[in-house]
């Protein structure tokens, strides 16, 4: 399966693989903003477990003579990798005159075990949920479910129960983190289609060549949003990686996103708004292994249902890899880095 496609992220199965699906068809909030807002981020955490990776370009700024990094990722075949993840995203809209605020903080703690590496350096990893905390504040009340605890998962909520502690799918990934192969491994998602696959982002995409401090290198893939009177339209997208530093084996990584299509309207931007972060990544060099992803967005549009609407969207997305023995529950929130706006 060609998955070449799209982070804390970006959808998810009919989402629960994939983190930017939960935009593509955001509606906004009318009587019930929690409750359907609910729904889409329980779909969000899920596919937070995914998003896309491509093979990326790769660009230099400066041509002269200085040490080049070789960054691969280190697969070994039984290893199982642990992640924490502390999301929290914050929405404020006003239309026809009246203003909702209400917003969503989730805490997953996730991992993928690597099942076969193959001679090329790609593997193949199980990726799994252990474990989710969720909550969401609104006008329509308030929600609170814990994975751990039974009997906790709102109605809205219930679907994240299920996928919690079996297999979610096994993906065939490169040295560089492209994804190659999808195998959806729940009932539910055996029939998603190619376009959820593409938006796999279990791994940062890394340069094919060796690079210097202030290298680039381009991730171009597409989106789809909804256009009248029932279509979709297709947009281009690019994600910019730049090696900013090389210190004590750690190469920090700044991620930023593009939209390449121009957009008509505020109607097509709103559909956008949570589709384009900004990240710092930290990654392990000699380990070969992302060590923390911090990502941001602060987003607003104006205009998207007449002149006095506005939608504002604040979203932080810290993920960190768990040492042995590190459960993440005493300290659950990641200390953010700087990330670029």
């Amino acid at each position: 399966m060609d998955v070449r496609q799209s982070t804390c992220s970006r959808s998810q199965v009919q989402s629960s693989v994939s983190l930017r699906s939960v935009t593509r068809d955001y509606d906004l909030p009318k009587r019930e903003p929690v409750v359907r807002a609910g729904r889409r981020w329980g779909v969000f955490l899920l596919a937070g477990l995914l998003m896309a990776s491509v093979g990326g370009s790769l660009g230099v700024a400066d041509d002269t003579p200085a040490e080049t990094h070789l960054l691969r990722y280190q697969f070994r075949k039984g290893e199982v990798v642990r992640t924490l993840v502390h999301d929290v995203s914050k929405f404020d809209v006003e239309q026809q005159g009246a203003q909702t605020e209400f917003g969503y903080q989730t805490t997953s703690w996730k991992r993928y075990t690597v099942k076969d590496v193959a001679a090329d350096g790609s593997a193949t990893l199980e990726l799994k949920i252990d474990r989710v905390i969720m909550s969401a504040k609104g006008e329509s009340g308030d929600f609170e479910f814990d994975s751990a605890k039974p009997g906790t998962a709102p109605a809205e909520f219930t679907h994240i129960r299920d996928t919690v502690g079996p297999p979610i799918a096994e993906i065939i990934v490169s040295a560089v983190g492209e994804v190659t192969a999808v195998q959806h491994l729940l009932k539910n998602q055996q029939n998603v289609k190619d376009a959820d696959d593409r938006n796999v982002d279990v791994l940062s995409l890394l340069p094919n060549e060796p690079v210097k401090v202030g290298a680039q290198w381009k991730e171009k893939y597409e989106e789809q949003i909804s256009v009248p009177p029932a279509l979709k339209k297709t947009i281009k997208m690019q994600k910019v990686y730049t090696l900013k530093e090389v210190k004590d084996g750690l190469a920090t990584i700044e991620m930023v996103t593009m939209v390449l299509t121009p957009l008509q309207d505020s109607k097509e931007e709103s559909q956008l708004i949570q589709r384009t972060p900004s990240s710092i990544i930290q990654f392990h060099l000699e380990d070969g292994r992302i060590m923390s992803r911090s990502s941001s967005l602060h987003n607003t549009v104006v205009g998207f249902a007449g002149e006095s609407s506005r939608i504002k969207v604040d979203r932080t997305c810290d993920e960190r890899t768990l040492k042995e023995g590190d459960d993440g529950i005493v300290e659950v929130a990641v200390e953010p880095q700087s990330v670029p706006r």
